[in-house]
C-alpha cells in the first residue's frame, strides 16, 4: 500500500488509535535502532527537571491560574485509587507545530 493511502486511513482514525499507532510505530522504531548506539567512555548530555526551581515555579503559577478549569474523569488501573491534578498546555517551540503538553 502506497504511504499517501495509509497516511488518508490514518486521518480516519480516532485519536485514542492515533496515540496506539504512534507507540506502535516508536516500538518499531526501538527494535530497529543498533545497539551501539551510545559509544563507552562517552559523554552524553540529559536534561533533567531536578534542581529547576524555574520551571516548577512557572508549572505552580499555571496550575494556580487553572485552578477554576475543571474537567472530571475516571482513573483506571494503577492509578484508580490515587486523587489526581493536572495541566495541559498548548505550546509551541520554534518552527514545530503547536503541541499540547500535560503536565501532572
Amino acid at each position: 500500500m502506497p504511504l499517501t493511502e495509509l497516511m488518508l486511513q490514518i486521518q480516519d482514525l480516532s485519536k485514542c488509535d492515533k496515540l496506539l499507532l504512534m507507540q506502535f510505530i516508536a516500538t518499531e522504531l526501538v527494535k530497529e535502532e543498533k545497539s551501539d548506539v551510545f559509544v563507552a567512555n562517552q559523554e552524553y548530555p540529559v536534561w533533567s527537571p531536578y534542581n529547576c526551581s524555574e520551571a516548577a515555579n512557572v508549572l505552580m503559577n499555571l496550575l494556580e491560574t487553572k485552578k477554576q478549569e475543571t474537567l472530571s474523569v475516571r482513573l483506571t488501573g494503577n492509578l484508580a485509587r490515587h486523587e489526581a491534578h493536572a495541566i495541559i498546555v498548548n505550546a509551541q517551540v520554534s518552527s514545530f507545530p503547536r503541541v499540547d503538553l500535560a503536565f501532572a
